[in-house]
């Protein structure tokens, strides 16, 4: 049986390079609803400090597709994610789950 942890986990490690998603849909992927985001974020937090460069922890975003960071906010332009002048992604790089 696949964890609810390991589910968040092989989808965020299925996100495509250069495409993004947020930590609603990641919830509404694996438990059905948007409801659980914290969780979500909370996993990814954890995973991230363990594996800070393997696991593409900057491809999940705050709703309205505003990056967590400006880690992450760099590594997006390194995959060629381009931003709208408010500091959102541009939709056009939103992954499909």
């Amino acid at each position: 049986m696949t964890t609810n942890t390991e589910k968040i986990v092989q989808v965020v490690r299925d996100l495509l390079y250069g495409k993004v998603t947020t930590y609603g849909d990641v919830s509404q992927e694996v438990y059905k609803h948007r409801r659980g985001a914290q969780a979500v974020g909370q996993v990814i937090g954890r995973k991230a400090k363990c594996d800070p460069d393997g696991f593409p922890w900057w491809r999940v975003c705050f709703n309205g597709l505003r990056p967590v960071n400006t880690d992450a906010r760099k590594r997006l332009e390194r995959e060629g994610v381009r931003f709208l002048p408010n500091g959102t992604v541009d939709s056009g790089y939103v992954a499909r789950l």
